[in-house]
């Protein structure tokens, strides 16, 4: 009688079991190693990475981990097939957003995560930013990133990627039932105002945000603000964007006194608001 060798032994033990990746769920890619991808920043501040869509690109996206949603533009929703064959525009899209689809894989280096959920839309910020520091086809946010430990090297301009096991819960349908959940309309708006109007040009690279207006018996006008100085920092948080200020005061939820930083004449001045509730 033949004897079955050692090794063939081991392979046809091995034959029987159901292979690794098989009996492995999505969730345990955290198995894998360190992923390293170039990042590229741009003079507002943000993070371009680029991604491969459906096997398709790479195109380039906005870093954002802090978007509850993944935003593709229509012309790569039409390039990789998100959108159905049989897909039709709707007569009316709020916004521009023709809706949610499901996005077979996005590929970032070696990282990949399958049948994640991607609103269509031409963004207006995106466009925006397109318009000032090269074309962007959207955002990469949570939904992806929340699979990973991230770290970013500013100076090396490399983002790592480690996963890990959490499964991230749909936050921006947290979001929308939050909103809608009671009988009593809610929205996002800043919960302060501090009378300012601000605008920032396309090309402008000078920190700051300029402030066209100042309303008068506000709290920038008691603080002694003027029209034309450059606000630089809002309650401990850079404003280098119309979209910075916005977010710094969304993040003031009472009537407080609020440190901030203006630029008039080349000379820094630190102010100190008494903000008022928004209407």
């Amino acid at each position: 009688m033949r004897r079955l060798h050692p090794l063939g032994l081991i392979v046809l033990l091995l034959s029987c079991v159901p292979s690794a990746r098989a009996m492995l769920p999505p969730s345990a890619s955290f198995l894998s190693r360190p992923v390293i991808v170039p990042i590229e920043v741009v003079r507002s501040g943000h993070i371009a990475i680029r991604a491969r869509i459906n096997g398709h690109g790479p195109y380039r996206f906005i870093f954002d981990t802090g978007a509850p949603m993944l935003l593709v533009s229509e012309q790569v929703a039409k390039d990789a097939r998100i959108l159905p064959r049989d897909f039709q525009r709707p007569f009316f899209t709020p916004l521009g957003n023709l809706g949610e689809f499901k996005v077979r894989s996005i590929v970032l280096g070696r990282a990949i995560q399958p049948g994640l959920l991607a609103d269509v839309w031409n963004h207006p910020t995106v466009e925006e930013l397109s318009r000032a520091f090269g074309r962007f086809e959207g955002l990469i946010g949570f939904p992806f990133f929340a699979h990973y430990e991230v770290t970013i090297d500013y100076r090396a301009k490399t983002m790592t990627l480690v996963p890990t096991r959490y499964e991230p819960s749909d936050t921006k349908e947290k979001m929308t039932r939050k909103l809608t959940e009671g009988s009593v309309a809610k929205f996002f708006a800043p919960a302060e105002v501090i009378g300012i109007q601000i605008s920032k040009a396309a090309k402008d690279e000078t920190a700051g945000v300029v402030i066209d207006t100042v309303m008068p018996q506000g709290p920038a006008a008691d603080a002694g603000v003027q029209p034309g100085d450059r606000l630089l920092t809002l309650d401990g948080r850079w404003t280098d964007s119309v979209e910075d200020c916005y977010t710094a005061l969304t993040s003031i939820d009472t009537a407080r006194a609020v440190s901030a930083t203006v630029s008039r004449n080349g000379k820094e001045i630190s102010v100190e608001f008494m903000v008022k509730p928004a209407i």
